[in-house]
């Protein structure tokens, strides 16, 4: 394990997790300058492994496809204006449903995806998927990021290969998981706490240490708190705890509501959205 943080150089780190879900010799390490959470172990999900489709490989794509629905309207209506008579890059494409949702507002969509398991699919929906940044020769409107960040053990030239594949005023838009999420910091849930750490995931983000990364390399327009899941997901996770609260309880919409404003104000929602330019 390296001996100080892999985003600040702190040597000022702590243990947090002795264990991930999938592999109890990685260990969760809390740098407490920048507040960046890492692996004691960042080379097992390297560019094979996603190659290979291991990551997926138990997946039905007709269920994942329907587990994703939610977040791929979610982010299509959100992030509109990016995208209506864009020419768009998803990088990361997994599934390619927000692609397929994109298809209906932009100019043009692309995908890109190390899983060459999933290239069938992609022709299957018509979907331009290619397997390297390097096999683009063209500059996009937009580019898209959901929920791969994390992945990347060394994303500082990945962000510059993407910053480079925009056109001039070209946004960039990263979403992540928050290291701050309230079932972590503020009810402290052990079983969440035990769910979600795991081997995929080399880096967990706040909006500061987002800042420290993205800054030097690209222009931040803002940092967006989003809570994908509601209240009755944190219920399951704290009377049940396991997932799926919010599909074993009935929801108030209202209550919904007032409850997502207290985590964007307490800055303790479970989603980071970025939308940067060059």
């Amino acid at each position: 394990m390296e001996e100080k943080c892999r985003l600040c150089n702190s040597k000022n780190i702590k243990l947090i997790k002795n264990g991930v879900r999938d592999n109890k010799n990685i260990d969760v390490f809390k740098c407490l300058n920048c507040g960046l959470e890492f692996l004691s172990n960042t080379h097992q999900a390297d560019e094979k492994y996603y190659e290979q489709g291991q990551m997926h490989a138990s997946y039905n794509i007709k269920n994942w496809l329907k587990s994703t629905l939610t977040d791929d309207k979610r982010r299509t209506d959100y992030l509109r204006k990016y995208i209506t008579n864009k020419n768009i890059l998803d990088f990361g494409t997994g599934n390619g449903g927000f692609l397929i949702q994109a298809k209906k507002y932009a100019k043009s969509v692309y995908g890109c995806d190390l899983d060459k398991s999933l290239n069938e699919h992609y022709k299957n929906n018509n979907l331009e998927v290619k397997n390297s940044l390097n096999e683009f020769s063209e500059k996009f409107d937009t580019i898209t990021m959901f929920h791969v960040l994390e992945h990347i053990e060394n994303p500082e030239p990945v962000i510059t290969s993407l910053k480079e594949h925009l056109k001039p005023n070209g946004n960039l838009i990263i979403e992540v998981p928050n290291s701050e999420d309230a079932l972590l910091t503020l009810y402290k849930s052990e079983a969440f706490k035990n769910f979600t750490y795991w081997s995929c995931h080399l880096y967990a983000y706040n909006s500061m240490n987002l800042q420290r990364l993205l800054k030097p390399i690209v222009k931040i327009n803002k940092i967006i708190h989003i809570q994908r899941y509601p209240y009755t997901n944190h219920i399951g996770w704290l009377k049940d705890k396991k997932a799926g609260g919010h599909k074993r309880y009935h929801q108030n919409k209202i209550i919904n509501f007032v409850y997502t404003m207290f985590l964007k104000l307490t800055k303790k929602t479970d989603t980071l959205l970025v939308i940067a330019s060059c």
